[in-house]
């Protein structure tokens, strides 16, 4: 059993490892450094824990709680620091979330200090998870899938904290660590986590821009060619035609990773500064306009008859959707029938 606990924890480290390597080649994303070092803390913690469980005493078993201090810090950051918010950019403050990771070093330093160890880790873990809830409710409008991601992420931390509880009661009671009933469920639960993680990435390849993103997209889409309002704010007007002309005349659309942040770069505005205007123009948020572009393309190739041959599938990509069920989902909200429907209607057999 112990083998077998040991061979979890490993491939825990390598993919935590594979995740940092993806978060890294995700260039262009808001927050990915804090995920980056997240996903590397995280592997460090569990080559520690390989290491005691081959060989005990090797390293000082405290050691794994400095490391793991560092973690729930992290994970706050992340979604604090990379919503798009005003308060999104990098803060004096944020150097207090070090705190924890130094309190800890402290009591490893200090004699018999083996439940005030526990005690602040589980107080690090838990104080975290409240402070991403209230996150939740102090960011604002976001999006599901964000809001989703910090629901989960609290949760995890607070079961996180509850079996670090019971794994301290267990070496309490004279059992070894490596014969951790709690520790074994707390890896498993990791390697949950990091599969689901793996396959929520395979189904959806833009799901870390989806989740960085703090643009409400709740408004209902209206075609993408609707006419501006003149009425408007001019300066707002102005900046939605330029980015009509880059989107469409450019089919900036259909590029992959296409993002609020680098075509805000493209246009030489803020992120904020685009949002804004296209919340205030077209009454939706960046990726459902985005995806209306997207949409529309695809219905335009579905339609041609040159492309009559041509499989569904390419043409989800020449419109700049990755994976079908995404594509699937918002073809039919715009248009009320599926792709293949839509080609039935238009082309003749």
């Amino acid at each position: 059993m112990q083998g077998l606990s040991t061979a979890l924890v490993a491939l825990v480290g390598v993919l935590a490892m594979m995740l940092a390597g993806h978060f890294s080649l995700s260039r262009g994303v808001p927050g990915r450094a804090w995920l980056v070092a997240f996903c590397l803390a995280f592997a460090l913690q569990s080559g520690l824990l390989v290491l005691h469980l081959l060989s005990p005493g090797v390293l000082p078993p405290a050691l794994r709680a400095v490391v793991g201090a560092s973690i729930p810090p992290l994970i706050y950051l992340f979604f604090a620091r990379s919503s798009g918010l005003p308060a999104a950019s990098l803060q004096w403050r944020d150097a207090l979330n070090a705190l924890p990771v130094l309190a800890l070093f402290v009591l490893v330093l200090t004699p018999d200090a083996g439940w005030w160890i526990d005690a602040a880790m589980v107080s690090t873990e838990a104080g975290y998870a409240l402070a991403l809830l209230s996150l939740n409710r102090a960011s604002g409008p976001v999006g599901p899938i964000r809001r989703r991601a910090l629901l989960f992420a609290a949760g995890f931390l607070i079961a996180v904290a509850v079996l670090d509880v019971l794994i301290a009661f267990e070496l309490a009671g004279g059992r070894l660590l490596e014969g951790s009933l709690a520790l074994r469920v707390a890896v498993l639960l990791l390697l949950a986590v990091l599969v689901a993680w793996f396959v929520w990435a395979w189904r959806d390849p833009e799901w870390f821009r989806h989740l960085a993103s703090s643009v409400l997209d709740a408004a209902p889409s209206t075609p993408a060619e609707a006419p501006i309002d003149h009425t408007l704010d001019p300066e707002a007007e102005a900046l939605c035609r330029r980015l009509d002309v880059h989107l469409r005349e450019r089919q900036a659309y259909a590029e992959f990773g296409v993002s609020l942040a680098s075509t805000a770069k493209r246009l030489s505005v803020s992120s904020k500064q685009l949002s804004a205007a296209v919340n205030h123009v077209h009454g939706r948020g960046f990726r459902t306009l985005l995806n209306d572009y997207k949409v529309e393309a695809a219905a335009r190739l579905l339609i041609d008859p040159a492309m009559a041959q041509r499989p569904i599938t390419e043409i989800m990509f020449d419109a700049g959707f990755q994976t079908k069920s995404n594509f699937n989902k918002e073809f039919v909200q715009r248009k009320g029938v599926s792709p293949s429907e839509f080609r039935a209607e238009h082309l003749p057999q």
